[in-house]
C-alpha cells in the first residue's frame, strides 16, 4: 500500500490538500488498490480540520483518537485482503442530534452536553457498517430550531465561502464541513428544509428523501417531517451513501424504503425523456430575481440533453403555518413524540429562573409562549396540508420533476447578535423548502452558480420514492455546470 508518510504526496494529486478535494468513490478506489492508505487519509482530515475548522466552527467535537484508530483498522482489512465496504476508510461527519455510540450527542443543547449514547442511529450504525469512519460530530442550532447554527455549545458556525456570512441551519455544521473539504461526507437531518437550505448557502449537494426511505431512529429532539439525508461535493458520493442508509428497520415502523434500487448503479440514466416544471417560487412569497435567474438558467442546460420545460401556475398557501402547526402539536393530538417546545425537561428548564440559562434565548422564549393549537385548528390545517400534497400530486401527473430555487436568497451577513433572525423572517426562509416535509416528496438542492460571490442552489424536486430521479437530473447538471473546481479561498493551502 502506497503510504503519503511525511511527504503529504497522495497517489494522483500534489498534496493532502489536493486529495482532500476528490469525491469519497474515488477514495475508496484508491484504498482498495492499495494506493491510499486510510491512515494517512484520515491524518489528512484531522489535519484540515485543525487548521480550517476554527475559521468556521463546522465542528462541534472532533474524535481523532477515535477515528485514528479506526483507519488503522481500515488499513489492516486492506492489507489483510478483507471484504471491503463502499465507505471503507471514509472520514464521514454526522450532525449532532444523531446518536453516535461513544461520541457525546448534544443535539446543539446544553442540557444533552453529557449524554453519550450506547447505540448509534440506524444511519450511522449502517455507515459504520459499510466501512466509514465517524470523525466528528457537527454544529446546529439548539434542537434544530433557528435559522442560523449557533448554540451555548460553541460559536456560530460560518459559511466557508465568506465567514462574514450564515450557513444556513439546522444542518450548517455538516454543510460547512463538506464545503470547505474537510470531509467528503456528511449527514444532515430536514425537518422544513435543513439539509437543502445549508447546501444551498454553502454550494455543496444536499438531499431530502421522501418519507420512510432512511430510518430516523436514533436522534436528540423529535421533529415531526423531519428525514435524514447525505450531504457531499458530488452526486455519485451522495447516491453511494443513500445506497447504505436507505431501507426498512423495525426501530422506525415509519420506515419503508424503495426496494430494489440501487442509486449510485442508476445514476447516468438518459433525461431526454423527463419533463420538468419550472417555479420561480411556490406563490406567496418571492425570491430574490437574480437567484432565480441563476436557479433558473441551469434548468434550462438540461434543454440541450433533450428535457422539456414548461412554467406551470401553481400556487401554496399557509406552508409555514402547516409546518409550524403541525410540528409543534402532532404530540397533543396525534399521540408522535414531543417536539421540544412539549419536551418536559426542557418545559422545566425554560420555566425556572435558576436554569432557564441553560437554554438558548430562542429555545426558551419558544417553549414559554408557547399555547397548545385547538383541536379544529389542528384540523383545519391537516386539511391545508392534503389540499397542497393533492396540487403537487396534480403537478406530477404532468412533470416527472418540479425545479425551484432552494432558497429565495444568497447567505445573508452574520448579525452581531447571534440570537438574530439574519433573514426577514423564518417564513421567508423555508418559503421553498417546507412544502417538501408537508407532503413527504423527495427533494435536493444542486450548486448551480455564484451571486456576488456566493453560492446558489438549484431545487430537484420528485414524487415520494423518486429519489433516483432527483439523483439522476441532479448528476446530469452536475456534468452540465460542473461546481467542483470551485472551492471556498479560506479552504486552500497556506490560507488559514
Amino acid at each position: 500500500m502506497t503510504s503519503t508518510g511525511g511527504s503529504g504526496k497522495s497517489p494522483e494529486s500534489g498534496g493532502q490538500d489536493d486529495l482532500a478535494w476528490l469525491p469519497g468513490w474515488r477514495l475508496v478506489e484508491l484504498m482498495r488498490a492499495r494506493e491510499l492508505s486510510p491512515v494517512d487519509l484520515m491524518k489528512g482530515a484531522l489535519n484540515r480540520i485543525e487548521r480550517i475548522d476554527p475559521a468556521i466552527r463546522g465542528f462541534l467535537r472532533v474524535v481523532p483518537e477515535q477515528a485514528l484508530h479506526q483507519a488503522r483498522a481500515a488499513e489492516t482489512a486492506i492489507m489483510r485482503g478483507d471484504g471491503l465496504g463502499p465507505l471503507h476508510g471514509l472520514p464521514i461527519a454526522v450532525k449532532d442530534n444523531l446518536w453516535t455510540a461513544g461520541i457525546t450527542t448534544t443535539g446543539g443543547s446544553r442540557l444533552f452536553e453529557d449524554f453519550v449514547p450506547s447505540d448509534d442511529c440506524i444511519s450511522v450504525e449502517r455507515i459504520r457498517g459499510a466501512g466509514g469512519i465517524v470523525v466528528g460530530k457537527t454544529h446546529m442550532p439548539e434542537f434544530a430550531a433557528f435559522p442560523r447554527s449557533v448554540n451555548l455549545l460553541r460559536e456560530e458556525c460560518l459559511n466557508p465561502w465568506d465567514t462574514a456570512h450564515v450557513t444556513g441551519a439546522s444542518s450548517g455544521g455538516s454543510g460547512a464541513v463538506v464545503a470547505a473539504g474537510m470531509v467528503p461526507m456528511s449527514l444532515g437531518t430536514d425537518g422544513g428544509g435543513s439539509t437543502r437550505i445549508p447546501a444551498s448557502l454553502c454550494g455543496v449537494f444536499g438531499l431530502q428523501p421522501s418519507r420512510g426511505v432512511v430510518p430516523a431512529w436514533g436522534r436528540v429532539g423529535y421533529v415531526r417531517f423531519s428525514g435524514i439525508g447525505p450531504m457531499t461535493r458530488d452526486v455519485r458520493d451522495a447516491a453511494r451513501l443513500l445506497d447504505v442508509i436507505a431501507g426498512p428497520d423495525p426501530r422506525d415502523p415509519a420506515s419503508a424504503g424503495v426496494p430494489g434500487v440501487d442509486y449510485e448503479r442508476g445514476l447516468d440514466a438518459d433525461l431526454s425523456a423527463t419533463r420538468i416544471g419550472w417555479l420561480d417560487s411556490f406563490g406567496e412569497l418571492e425570491a430574490d430575481p437574480e437567484v432565480v435567474a441563476i436557479a433558473r438558467g441551469a434548468t434550462q442546460l438540461l434543454e440541450g440533453v433533450g428535457a422539456t420545460i414548461e412554467t406551470p401556475t401553481a400556487r401554496f398557501e399557509r406552508l409555514w403555518e402547516m409546518l409550524a402547526v403541525l410540528t409543534t402539536s402532532a404530540h397533543s393530538h396525534e399521540g408522535t413524540p414531543p417536539s421540544f417546545v412539549q419536551m418536559p425537561e426542557v418545559v422545566e428548564v425554560a420555566n425556572d429562573p435558576q436554569r432557564r440559562h441553560l437554554l438558548t434565548p430562542y429555545i426558551a422564549e419558544a417553549v414559554r409562549a408557547y399555547v397548545p393549537f385547538s383541536d379544529e385548528t389542528y384540523s383545519e390545517i391537516s386539511r391545508a396540508r392534503s389540499e397542497a400534497a393533492q396540487k403537487l400530486s396534480a403537478l406530477f401527473e404532468r412533470y416527472d420533476l418540479l425545479m425551484s430555487p432552494t432558497m429565495p436568497v444568497v447567505a445573508p451577513i452574520a448579525p452581531d447578535d447571534p440570537w438574530a433572525n439574519p433573514f426577514t423572517s423564518t417564513e421567508y426562509y423555508t418559503s421553498l423548502t417546507s412544502l417538501i416535509n408537508v407532503t413527504g416528496v423527495a427533494a435536493a438542492s444542486v450548486p448551480c452558480g455564484f451571486l456576488r460571490g456566493l453560492p446558489v442552489g438549484l431545487q430537484v424536486i420528485a414524487p415520494a420514492g423518486g429519489e433516483l430521479t432527483v439523483l439522476r437530473a441532479s448528476r446530469t447538471l452536475e456534468k452540465l455546470r460542473p461546481w467542483d473546481g470551485q472551492k471556498p479561498q479560506l479552504a486552500q493551502p497556506n490560507v488559514v
